[in-house]
């Protein structure tokens, strides 16, 4: 045995299948028989379901109607707290969005319950109090909670 008359013993090398070249499978080269796949160049569309209604028009449309969308946001007492020890006693949607509390888009906010502790009487407008603000800042600290 030499080098020149090494071979791969017979069934070890099979040649690979070459698909969609004519021939080897027939005229339909493992794609089937008809329809779109089938053909060169296919590509469905994004969120096509074969015909199927596609989830993204069984959803709920969200359109403006012509008005803005309301964004929402929840406010932490903490952070009211923070701003009311450096000098701001009232609260209201401009203040907290100049105070950079808020974004610019937000149009109604909540304000819940933090860990920090009220020590003065503070006045807030928001369109909703959880119940446990409204006790701190009415009752323990003679505030007021305005609901818009």
């Amino acid at each position: 045995m030499e080098l020149y008359n090494l071979k791969y013993s017979v069934g070890s090398k099979k040649k690979k299948k070459r698909v969609g070249r004519g021939g080897c499978r027939g005229g339909t080269s493992c794609r089937g028989n008809n329809g779109n796949k089938s053909r060169s160049g296919y590509k469905s569309k994004v969120g096509f379901e074969g015909g199927q209604t596609p989830l993204y028009k069984k959803l709920p449309i969200i359109h403006s109607l012509g008005k803005r969308l309301i964004a929402k946001c929840y406010v932490s007492l903490d952070r009211l707290i923070r701003l009311a020890n450096d000098g701001v006693v009232s609260f209201d949607l401009d203040v907290l969005k100049s105070c950079g509390v808020l974004k610019k888009n937000i149009r109604q906010y909540k304000v819940v319950l933090g860990k920090e502790k009220l020590s003065k009487g503070i006045t807030i407008h928001a369109n909703g109090f959880s119940k446990s603000v409204q006790e701190v800042v009415e009752k323990e600290n003679g505030g007021k909670c305005i609901v818009l």
